[in-house]
């Protein structure tokens, strides 16, 4: 019995022992089948759906990659519009005689009869109804056919081109002004467009298509332009077709707040364009012309050379240039510093170059941003200034008139006229603010050092100040006509080779006290600064005080 007993009693042991042993191998079965789940719908959750969405999801790029270019106020200047598009994939799309003639229903024929002739994987069509949308029975039918709502990264009539540039159509990378410059901030992934395809590659209507955006932060770049006043100045040199340039600049701080240039360039056609087209004449050198007279000036007045009072005589020619700014008829004319400047005598300023040489003139016209000069530290523009035998002798009357080797560019020019109207005191000119993401939070402050620095005297600037203020009120200037009394400035007419017509110029400020903005204007082939670049100051001007800037 004992041992009948025993042996029962080793056999529900043993019994109990292997059930133990299959509830601990089920337990751990379990569990690892628990963590396989886990790590499949958990940890490979995204790997996987980019698998499936590989499989059967479509995505086509709706904007070129970039971040955006944003004004001083946080306005887009880039994609700020959409355009929808066909994009035919022509390793999916069956180019049968059938698809072909339903296509051309959608788009233009030129447009679908070239789609038998390029190489490339994908082709963007035109299309002629943009109310047709995606799910449209005809576009679902045909594989590799689909609809899009495309951000188009310039306007056709785009503001400020030639200050933001162009991209190459391939690499979407920069080519020109901030697009190449800033290249390597605005550059990102593509924002995109998913559908969901059936085994046949053709879209599921039930799924739909959705956004998909980067998970990587776009940056955006804040330049200090003002959109409204650069469509001023854009406005203000289109009234009458000139072909030139403006740039505004806000005096205490040195903001550009404008830089136009025109004839203005549809970004997204330049191979419609030629180069000179393409230039940005904001920072391109031109001769001054009567513009240096005010670098001469100051340097007389800096070493004591004149006072505003000296009289000069003016007998219509001095070493064999011509003076027009007066009546010859009764013989010499004799007049004022002051007024000699107002009305812009070449035979004053002549004889004040020699006296003072051309090597001070050159040393002065640097030390006030003339020649070689960078814009944020990364825009480099060359200007030319006289050197050797033209500093010297009968050339220092063409450097006295800023003719013969002197250059200078609208933004250098302006540079000047922030130093003279910010009493003496120079702030470099700047056009970038800083990097943001797209719900405007501040990434990278990009502004360059704004250290000021006093570099002529208030005693001198004061001087400059009345005498451009002379020009407005009864010099050359006087076309500003009432803004003669809260304006100040200086006219240029430069002499270009052969039988071009003359370049025009004025440069000034307004208002006169506390002045803030810093204006300079110059018209291509305008002929004469007091009768067409002054009127297009004094549009500039009027409109600025009309929208209570």
């Amino acid at each position: 019995m004992r041992k009948e007993r025993k042996e029962k009693e080793r056999k529900m042991n043993t019994t109990k022992n292997r059930l133990k042993s299959i509830g601990y191998i089920s337990s751990a079965l379990l569990l690892l089948l628990v963590m396989r789940l886990f790590y499949l719908q958990v940890i490979m959750h995204d790997y996987y759906s980019h698998m499936a969405d590989n499989q059967s999801g479509y995505k086509i790029n709706i904007d070129c990659g970039r971040g955006n270019i944003l004004d001083r106020n946080y306005k887009q200047l880039t994609n700020k519009t959409n355009e929808r598009k066909i994009i035919v994939d022509r390793r999916i799309f069956n180019a049968s005689e059938e698809n072909l003639n339903t296509l051309m229903q959608f788009s233009p024929r030129e447009e679908v009869q070239s789609l038998t002739n390029s190489v490339r994987a994908t082709q963007e069509l035109t299309l002629l109804d943009p109310t047709v949308n995606w799910n449209d029975p005809k576009i679902i039918a045909m594989r590799g056919v689909f609809v899009v709502d495309k951000f188009i990264r310039y306007d056709s009539d785009q503001l400020a081109p030639h200050l933001l540039g162009y991209l190459h159509n391939d690499t979407q990378e920069g080519i020109t002004g901030v697009e190449a410059s800033f290249n390597h901030i605005l550059m990102g992934a593509p924002y995109k467009q998913r559908f969901t395809l059936d085994g046949k590659k053709r879209i599921v209507p039930s799924q739909g298509s959705v956004m998909v955006h980067n998970e990587e932060i776009r940056k955006n770049l804040r330049l200090t332009i003002d959109h409204s006043i650069q469509e001023i100045a854009e406005e203000a040199l289109e009234k009458e077709n000139h072909n030139g340039a403006v740039v505004i600049s806000d005096v205490t701080t040195g903001e550009i707040l404008a830089l136009a240039s025109t004839p203005k360039f549809n970004p997204n056609k330049t191979n419609q364009y030629n180069n000179r087209e393409l230039i940005n004449k904001a920072t391109s050198p031109y001769s001054p012309a009567s513009i240096f007279k005010i670098i001469l000036a100051i340097e007389a007045l800096e070493q004591n050379l004149v006072t505003l009072d000296q009289v000069f005589y003016c007998k219509g020619v001095e070493d064999g240039f011509g003076c027009m700014a007066h009546d010859h008829e009764d013989g010499e004319v004799a007049l004022t510093f002051k007024e000699a400047f107002a009305s812009s005598c070449n035979s004053t300023f002549i004889q004040l170059g020699k006296q003072i040489g051309g090597k001070k003139i050159k040393q002065r016209a640097k030390s006030l941003g003339l020649g070689d000069f960078e814009l944020d530290g990364l825009v480099k523009i060359s200007s030319a200034l006289p050197t050797g035998d033209h500093l010297l002798g009968r050339a220092i009357g063409n450097i006295s008139m800023g003719q013969g080797q002197v250059e200078t560019t609208p933004v250098q020019v302006n540079q000047l006229i922030q130093i003279i109207a910010n009493n003496g005191v120079k702030k470099p000119l700047y056009i970038t603010k800083d990097i943001v993401d797209d719900e405007n939070n501040l990434l990278e402050v990009l502004a360059i050092s704004q250290q000021e620095e006093r570099v002529l005297t208030s005693e001198t600037t004061n001087k400059i100040q009345e005498m451009m203020q002379s020009v407005t009120k009864e010099g050359t200037g006087t076309r500003v006509e009432e803004l003669g009394e809260v304006t100040a400035g200086k006219t240029g007419t430069a002499q270009r080779g052969g039988n071009q017509e003359n370049n025009a110029w004025f440069a000034g400020y307004y208002p006169i006290d506390n002045p803030k903005y810093a204006i300079t204007v110059f018209i291509e082939a305008g002929q004469s600064g007091s009768r067409v670049a002054v009127p297009v100051f004094k549009e500039i001007v009027e409109k600025l005080i009309q929208l209570e800037f």
